[in-house]
């Protein structure tokens, strides 16, 4: 049976859910590299970081901060580090009037495994978009579709149609940096889930 893959999503659209806002140090600054979060490297913050609460509401086990940072909470943190170990590192943080345990989600594995002619529509940014940085990447993917396994492992990884949890990337194709609005745990995560209600 081909392995399944899914994409974790926050629901934004939910009625009287809470919105996270952008991480802040101690002292209630705004955090100087948040993206530190997004680029599928291990984090090393040296402070203790607090998530405020923008719009009030329902807290959730799964949401974004600013940035579009996963954040979960501690009763669905161990089923990430149960299906992908090595993929992903959880940081503490506090979220203003929460008493429970949540974490930022850091994936730290990219894998080359985005199918570009099998998506709905791929956009990359442009020379004329005015960042010349980022010419050639993704800038949208819509209707993400993924190989079922990747050609070759990230360095140190394992192949796409392994068990984890990763950040996708272009198979070939132009893309050359992931595409870091999304992460992809395979089929072992929702059976996970299951088990926690």
């Amino acid at each position: 049976m081909p392995k399944r893959f899914f994409k974790l999503t926050d629901d934004v659209y939910l009625s009287g859910r809470w919105e996270l806002g952008h991480p802040l140090d101690q002292e209630g600054q705004k955090l100087d590299d948040p993206w530190q979060f997004r680029i599928g490297q291990r984090a090393h913050p040296e402070e203790r970081i607090r998530i405020p609460i923008k719009i009030s509401g329902r807290p959730l086990d799964y949401s974004h901060a600013a940035f579009s940072i996963p954040i979960v909470h501690a009763r669905v943190a161990p089923i990430f580090t149960e299906v992908a170990p090595d993929d992903v590192q959880l940081i503490p943080v506090e979220i203003d009037s929460q008493p429970a345990q949540h974490f930022i989600l850091n994936d730290i594995r990219l894998v080359k495994c985005i199918d570009d002619a099998a998506c709905e529509e791929v956009r990359y940014w442009a020379p004329e978009d005015g960042m010349p940085e980022k010419v050639g990447t993704y800038s949208s993917v819509s209707g993400m579709r993924i190989h079922g396994r990747s050609s070759r492992p990230a360095p140190g990884g394992r192949a796409t149609g392994e068990a984890g949890a990763h950040g996708p990337r272009a198979r070939g194709g132009r893309g050359r940096a992931g595409w870091r609005a999304a992460l992809v745990p395979d089929d072992g995560a929702p059976h996970c889930c299951y088990r926690t209600r």
